[in-house]
């Protein structure tokens, strides 16, 4: 810090200063000109003097005076120097490489001016002191460039230049090129390894939703990775049972990380077994890598749904266009017009044997043939097909209380008329319900002249309260027993609710019916998955786990809780895994030991028990450190380029030094400092004048003046 100037400041003007100062010196002068008794010339001009300071100090104080020292300091920027401390960069030719990195640090101290800092990484950033002799044991186990941003952007503000001394090999975490082109700072990278060109290609990982329906797409999203090919172009492919699916060529990444997508529509039911891969280029170690296999199950986008009506109804009409506006769903109906006739004098046995799911409303009524009847009760009872009864004003409680086994409910009394009720939501059902605020605007339903109770095995969607009392009516249940699926709507006249003003009341019963038919006619147990992307790990690799959620119309959720407990003899950890709003869960976890595992995967969906999930996987003691030597001099030089920067070899980087003190001089910026003095309040200077006054007076004293 330098001075540069100094500024006296007053609070008026500086000529009635000056003249009061000339007054009170002229009056000092004049009672000191002749004193009494006479004094010696030298004594006098004390006098004068120490009377003219204390007058002068006074007259000045009363002018408020500041004095103002202005300094400039002279910011020099940082340079900071990283140092990959893992044990890939000593595994081969371990002394020859330590020394060639130390002496680096040595001529990075002694030839870069101003201010450095020096920090080692491997799988986290460590500051060491710049100022003793720097000794690295080269014994990280991992190596993490994803930290090293973040540990910048703690550091300090004013950063010229960052040096980088690694390999580039990453064995955790991500390349975090995005992150750093952000720092906006020129990295410069020194390569220490391996130069001899051992060069791959090859598949990381797939990501894809496990249950799709057919003729919907899906994406699949896949991660290449590559050593020394930068700039290459290669194809990938994805391939099912038929053949090319689609295919894409890309341009290899300077980072070595390249990201793809494939949209993917299934054409048959089944598991589906595709491929994705990617072209071979001459001189990779291996192809092996370059395919990866995995199974995609198709579920049947179609449904064949029967409709049995007791007789023509609003309410049937209303069902009826709701369920034809879904072209997943085929359709077919058997209606009773008048006592033993039916609307086109259809097959009924024929159209009951091939149904998924039977839909029944104002069925069985007193109408109803017993032939007909007897029919749906031995496929419900045989066959287990999903059914959905609509209980209304014309259903035959008579008859159906003969079959309380397959039915989620029991027949109590009879009501004294038919009440009206208004919907109201108690749960949604694994998806059966969407848009649940909604369906208290919709109109009351009324409900039938008999009493029933729910079942301990079902589940209760939606109630309603009558009128003027305390008790709730189940209005929607689901039950599940084996391999059936039932549910009941316990009301009619909802036809009404196509009459809303509002479209979007409409297409809530819409909407409902869609998903109770999904519901209905999925078969599959297994709606949750986790996995791991591998199931042999080497030492140090992390570990990453994949996770699928559905609910039970097979719709992917994309807010569940997941959350995965890994344990072994010696180890537990708890890991959140986090959706990316696809359907698709991750997460990754670093365990520093070797050995079998076991998880555990608990997902928690709002409203319904938790569920969970078990796999194994195993870490071999193979430290992935010790796998690959290569210098994977594409990635540093990806970091410079991107940074505006330069990356050399650690046996040449004479002109380093010279770019990194051009850097410096551009980013030294003078800051001026200023320093303020009150004089007016000042203890100190009231001392002086207390002190000058003390020395006039005792002088006075001496002489005998007083």
């Amino acid at each position: 810090m330098t001075l540069e100037n100094i500024d006296l400041t007053i609070s008026s003007n500086i000529l009635i200063l000056i003249l009061l100062l000339i007054i009170g010196f002229g009056y000092t002068y004049f009672i000191y000109r002749f004193t009494i008794p006479r004094t010696s010339n030298v004594t006098k001009i004390f006098l004068i003097l120490m009377r003219s300071l204390v007058l002068g100090l006074i007259i000045l104080f009363l002018f408020e005076p500041s004095i103002i020292l202005n300094f400039l300091n002279r910011n020099k920027p940082i340079n900071l120097l990283l140092i990959d401390n893992s044990s890939s960069i000593v595994n081969k030719d371990s002394l020859n490489r330590s020394n060639k990195v130390h002496k680096f640090i040595s001529d990075f101290k002694n030839k870069v001016n101003g201010n450095i800092e020096i920090a080692s990484f491997g799988k986290d950033v460590t500051l060491l002191n710049s100022e003793n002799e720097i000794k690295l044991n080269f014994s990280e186990p991992l190596t993490n460039f994803e930290n090293i941003p973040e540990f910048i952007k703690e550091l300090k503000d004013n950063i010229a230049s960052v040096t980088i001394v690694s390999d580039g090999i990453i064995t955790d975490g991500t390349n975090s090129t995005l992150e750093i082109e952000k720092l906006n700072i020129p990295i410069f990278t020194i390569g220490v390894g391996d130069t001899s060109h051992q060069s791959d290609i090859g598949i990381k990982k797939v990501e894809f939703n496990k249950l799709i329906y057919l003729n919907s797409k899906t994406e699949i999203r896949g991660m290449i990775s590559n050593l020394n090919f930068a700039n290459k172009n290669i194809m990938v492919s994805l391939f099912d049972k038929s053949g090319l699916i689609q295919q894409k060529q890309i341009n290899l990444n300077d980072s070595g990380i390249n990201n793809i997508n494939f949209d993917y529509e299934a054409k048959e039911i089944g598991k589906q077994n595709l491929i994705l891969t990617i072209s071979q280029l001459d001189s990779e170690v291996t192809y092996e890598n370059n395919k990866y296999p995995f199974i995609i199950e198709v579920l049947d986008d179609k449904t064949s749904v029967l409709i049995i009506a007791g007789s023509p109804s609003p309410d049937l009409s209303f069902l009826n266009q709701s369920l034809a506006k879904n072209e997943n769903i085929r359709l077919s109906k058997i209606i009773q017009i008048a006592s033993n006739k039916f609307l086109d004098n259809v097959d009924y046995t024929r159209k009951i044997d091939s149904a998924k799911a039977i839909i029944m409303i104002d069925f069985p009524s007193k109408e109803t043939p017993q032939n007909l009847f007897q029919s749906v009760i031995n496929n419900l009872k045989l066959k287990n097909t999903p059914y959905f009864l609509i209980l209304s004003e014309l259903t035959d409680y008579t008859q159906l209380k003969n079959y309380k086994d397959i039915l989620p409910f029991v027949i109590k009394n009879v009501s004294k008329d038919y009440s009206f009720v208004q919907p109201k939501i108690i749960s949604e059902g694994s998806g059966i319900i969407n848009n649940s605020s909604e369906w208290k605007n919709l109109s009351p339903i009324r409900i039938g002249n008999k009493q029933i109770e729910v079942k301990d095995n079902s589940s209760i969607l939606v109630s309603g309260k009558l009128r003027n009392e305390q008790i709730e009516i189940p209005l929607i249940f689901t039950q599940k027993v084996a391999s059936s699926r039932r549910i009941v709507l316990n009301g009619f006249d909802f036809w009404k609710w196509e009459l809303q003003s509002d479209r979007k009341l409409e297409n809530l019963f819409t909407s409902f019916m869609n998903n109770s038919v999904k519901w209905l006619s999925t078969k599959k147990e297994e709606l949750i998955f986790i996995t791991t992307n591998k199931n042999i790990y080497n030492s140090n690799e992390t570990v990453e786990f994949i996770g699928n959620v559905y609910n039970e119309t097979l719709q992917p959720i994309i807010d569940a809780d997941l959350e995965v407990e890994i344990n072994s003899d010696t180890y537990i950890n708890n890991l959140k895994i986090q959706s990316d709003n696809n359907g698709i869960y991750s997460g990754s976890v670093d365990i520093a030991k070797s050995g079998d595992f076991n998880y555990e995967g608990t997902i928690k969906i709002k409203g319904e028990n938790p569920k969970f999930v078990k796999g194994k996987f195993i870490i071999s003691d193979i430290k992935i450190e010790n796998i690959n030597f290569v210098l994977n001099s594409n990635y540093l030089r990806f970091i410079s380029n991107t940074s505006s920067g330069k990356s050399f070899n650690i046996a040449n980087y004479s002109d380093l030094f010279s770019m990194i003190e051009q850097l410096s001089i551009i980013n030294t910026n003078d800051e001026a400092v200023t320093t303020k003095y009150e004089l007016w309040y000042n203890k100190w200077i009231l001392l002086i004048v207390i002190l000058f006054l003390a020395v006039e007076w005792i002088v006075r004293k001496q002489k005998g003046m007083l």
